[in-house]
C-alpha cells in the first residue's frame, strides 16, 4: 500500500507521478503541519472495529395477564374521532389528486393539506381500549360501527412470532440455526429477530400528519414507492381508516437524489404540536442506546458473516420446495 498516494492499491502507486505535489501554505497559516513519515504509518495499528459483541439473549416482552376486547368500532373509538379521522383523510387524499394533475399541481396541492390531527389515548380510545393498540380485522373493508377489534399483544418466539405472514421476512428459525453454526456471539441480535426489535416508549396517542411538499412535487413517484413498498410487505395498503388505532402517521417525503426518487420519513418533525405526543427520535437516547445495543459500527461484519448463510438457507429452501 502506497500511503498518500491517488492509487494507493496500485503497483505503480509510489512512483512520483502518483504523489500529491507539496502544498505551498501562506504565510501566518496555522495549517504548517509535516506529513508524517511513510515508515510509520506502514506500522500503526488500525483500531479493532466491526466485531460482533458477546452479548446473551435478551428474554421476549412481558405479556399482559390479560386481554380485554375484541370491541366493535362503536364500543372502542368515538363517534366524533371518527369523523376527524376520515375527513383528515379524504383531504390528503385530495391534495395527492391534485399534486398529480399537471407540472404545477403541487402548488395548488401544498395548500389544500390539512392540518395535522393529534389524539391522547384517553381522546382516542374509550375507556374500554385504554392500555392497548388494537387492530381493524378487515381494514380493507369499510370501516363500520360493528367491525371487530382485538388488541394488540407484544410478539413473541416461536407462537407469536412479529409480521408473522408478511413477505421477506427474516425467518426466525434459520437465523437462529445459522447464528449457532456460525458461532454468532451477538445472541441479543439473535433475539430480536425471534421477537422482533425494541423501539422508543411512545405514548399510546394517535398522530396524523399530512405529506412533506416534496412528496407532492413528486406525487407521481408517490405513489410508484408506496406501491412498490406495499409489495414487498414493508407497509400496509391505505384503507378508509388506520388498520392499526392509535397510530402515528408521520410525514412522508419524496427525495430525488442522482436522479432517483427515494422515499422518506420525518421522524423529528413535532407536527402533533402537544408536549404529550412527541416525535419518536426525540424519545431516543443514544447515549443509552450504545451502552445497550452497541455501536452501529459493529454492525457491518455481523452482516458479513450472516448473509452468505442466508443465502444457503435461501438456495436450500428453493431446492426443497415441492
Amino acid at each position: 500500500m502506497h500511503v498518500g498516494s491517488s492509487r494507493p492499491h496500485a503497483i505503480d502507486g509510489g512512483l512520483v507521478d502518483q504523489l500529491p505535489t507539496p502544498r505551498i501554505h501562506k504565510l501566518g497559516s496555522l495549517r504548517c503541519l509535516e506529513p508524517e513519515l511513510e515508515s510509520v504509518l506502514l506500522v500503526e495499528a488500525l483500531p479493532r472495529s466491526n466485531v460482533p459483541r458477546r452479548t446473551e439473549p435478551a428474554p421476549a416482552p412481558p405479556q399482559p395477564p390479560e386481554t380485554p376486547g375484541p370491541f366493535t368500532t362503536a364500543q372502542l373509538i368515538p363517534v366524533s374521532v371518527q369523523g376527524q379521522v376520515a375527513r383528515f383523510a379524504s383531504e390528503v387524499a385530495a391534495a395527492l389528486k391534485r399534486a398529480d394533475a399537471g407540472d404545477s399541481g403541487w402548488r395548488v396541492a401544498r395548500k389544500l393539506r390539512p392540518t395535522p390531527v393529534a389524539f391522547s389515548e384517553a381522546e382516542a380510545l374509550n375507556e374500554c381500549g385504554w392500555g392497548f393498540a388494537w387492530r381493524r380485522r378487515d381494514a380493507q373493508a369499510p370501516l363500520t360501527q360493528e367491525a371487530l377489534w382485538d388488541a394488540v399483544r407484544p410478539s413473541s418466539y416461536p407462537h407469536d412470532q412479529p409480521c408473522a405472514g408478511q413477505p421477506n421476512l427474516i425467518s426466525a428459525e434459520h437465523f437462529t440455526e445459522l447464528a449457532e453454526a456460525e458461532g454468532f456471539t451477538d445472541r441479543q441480535v439473535v433475539s430480536w429477530i425471534q421477537h422482533g426489535f425494541p423501539g422508543a416508549n411512545m405514548p399510546n396517542g394517535a398522530v396524523l400528519a399530512p405529506p412533506h411538499v416534496g412528496a407532492l412535487k413528486e406525487a407521481k413517484s408517490f405513489g410508484e414507492q408506496n406501491a412498490k413498498n406495499i409489495k414487498m410487505g414493508f407497509i400496509s395498503p391505505a384503507c378508509s381508516f388506520p388498520e392499526f388505532w392509535p397510530v402515528i402517521i408521520d410525514p412522508c417525503n419524496i427525495v430525488v437524489q442522482n436522479g432517483k426518487p427515494r422515499l422518506t420519513i420525518d421522524k423529528s418533525m413535532w407536527t402533533s404540536g402537544r408536549a404529550d405526543l412527541p416525535p419518536f427520535n426525540t424519545l431516543v437516547s443514544l447515549a443509552e442506546e450504545a451502552k445497550t445495543a452497541g455501536s452501529l459500527r459493529l454492525v457491518t461484519r455481523a452482516r458479513w458473516e450472516i448473509f452468505p448463510g442466508l443465502s444457503r438457507l435461501r438456495k436450500q429452501e428453493n431446492k426443497n420446495d415441492p
